[in-house]
């Protein structure tokens, strides 16, 4: 004879997991494994989630500061994917830590299995055509150079990219400047 859950039991869970704050923990991990599905494997490959602030930040690891500005380039796609498969969770923004010893990070392995509500059309195609990439690309690039230029952010000297205030060139030029110096 086969017993049916007392559906008090998810109840008891949810009040004890808010009690506690253990919904934070639920949620990151639901975000490590929705992540490779949300960026794809490319990213997910160079990139590791480390934490979920109190504030709603995700709190990124990648080994360079090219990964961290392409999870920067993609982070309007990346926050609506992960709204709408985890609005619950309410993330505002996304923050990536260069880490030296990114390869020694642990991995999960555990798969991701997308709601049969969730919407997928914000992962990235690794099969698009390079015509509709190039217009995406540089699409994408206007919104977030438009949205860094209106917070803070000033045109570097030589090729105009959004550049931390108080410096002329940006990195990019300024390691061309360098090292043709």
């Amino acid at each position: 004879m086969e017993s049916t859950p007392d559906p008090r039991l998810g109840e008891i869970l949810s009040r004890l997991s808010a009690q506690h704050g253990w919904q934070r923990a639920e949620w990151l991990r639901a975000l490590d494994r929705l992540w490779r599905h949300v960026v794809g494997d490319t990213v997910a490959e160079y990139s590791h989630i480390l934490t979920l602030t109190n504030d709603g930040v995700l709190v990124v690891a990648v080994p360079s500061s090219v990964w961290a500005q392409e999870i920067g380039y993609y982070k309007p796609r990346i926050l609506a994917a992960i709204a709408d498969e985890l609005p619950q969770a309410s993330i505002k923004d996304i923050r990536t830590r260069v880490k030296s010893d990114f390869a020694r990070l642990p991995r999960r392995s555990e798969p991701y299995r997308p709601s049969p509500h969730a919407r997928t059309e914000h992962r990235l195609d690794p099969h698009v055509d390079l015509q509709v990439l190039l217009a995406r690309v540089q699409e994408n690039y206007q919104e977030a150079a438009h949205e860094w230029l209106a917070n803070g952010f000033v045109p570097c000297a030589r090729c105009h990219a959004p550049t931390l205030k108080g410096y002329r060139l940006c990195v990019a030029c300024e390691l061309d400047r360098q090292t043709n110096a």
